[in-house]
């Protein structure tokens, strides 16, 4: 690229898109972890500070590998096929991992009564069901023009409700004790506001992403742009001296901006001028005539 050349990469990374896909899991995971507390508190059944953050580590491991899955197959999809794939096999290993990581925090801490087995089968199909459900019905609806926040909460509301129900009420019916009203309602919570949450992060990480990538967008200006004129917008001005010399031949320049740590940076890039044009960048700025 030339020393003044402007050029605009209008290509979205998908490591960019996972990454914002990521912090927004983790702080997803530690807003549901606070709503489990606040009913944990409300009946009087809080844990200590051990379990409490035994059980904040599985609940952010989880939230972050699930939304990641998710949002790899819909960032990688061809098709809504994909989408489902990952979703699929990104759930059992998110949960799988989660427990494991609850289990060794929790045995790192000597908390009292943790007691974290391994997680049921049936489990495991029932997530794996759900997040597969989940990924198909993002990706239909991303791709509508209709594809709203709104529509991103309702897919997964009806995920949290069919999916969500028919775990609880599982557990009810297979439990040797009925649970207790804290510990089902916290079920309950979980399963019902994590798809929703799961959504909105997918949709909230495209929306930053179209916000950062307009301005990364490649455009041609024919003879628009000229040898170190300066720029304001889309449209150069010759200075005075190069207007009173007679148009310059028709050329065709680029425009980009790039950003750096340092911000944004602007610059030119063209074919070369005709013989007898000596113009530099700070005869362009003064609007002084060069020496010949």
């Amino acid at each position: 690229m030339g020393k003044f050349g402007l050029k605009l990469n209008g290509q979205r990374s998908p490591w960019a898109t996972l990454l914002r896909v990521a912090w927004l899991a983790i702080v997803l995971g530690l807003l549901l972890q606070s709503a489990l507390l606040l009913v944990a508190v409300g009946f009087g059944a809080s844990s200590g500070p051990g379990a409490l953050l035994a059980e904040t580590f599985r609940t952010v491991c989880w939230s972050l590998l699930v939304c990641v899955g998710v949002a790899l197959g819909r960032i990688a999809a061809k098709g809504v096929l994909l989408e489902g794939v990952t979703g699929l096999l990104a759930a059992p290993l998110a949960l799988t991992a989660a427990n494991t990581l609850q289990k060794g925090v929790a045995e790192a801490l000597s908390v009292a009564g943790a007691t974290v087995g391994p997680t049921p089968l049936w489990v495991l199909a029932i997530k794996a069901a759900e997040y597969a459900c989940l990924g198909v019905m993002l990706g239909w609806i991303g791709r509508r023009g209709w594809g709203s926040a709104l529509g991103h909460m309702a897919a997964g509301l009806v995920t949290g409700v069919v999916f969500g129900g028919a775990f609880l009420t599982i557990i009810i019916q297979s439990s040797p004790t009925p649970p207790t009203p804290p510990s089902l309602l916290a079920r309950g919570v979980n399963e019902l506001l994590f798809p929703i949450g799961c959504a909105l992060v997918g949709f909230i990480a495209e929306v930053l992403g179209r916000r950062v990538t307009p301005l990364q967008q490649t455009i041609g200006l024919p003879g628009d742009v000229r040898h170190g004129t300066a720029l304001r917008g889309r449209q150069g001005r010759h200075p005075p001296w190069a207007e009173a010399a007679g148009p310059l031949p028709p050329s065709r320049s680029r425009l980009s901006i790039s950003q750096s740590s340092e911000g944004w940076s602007t610059g030119a890039e063209s074919t070369a001028p005709p013989p007898g044009w000596r113009i530099w960048r700070s005869s362009c700025c003064s609007g002084r005539i060069p020496p010949a």
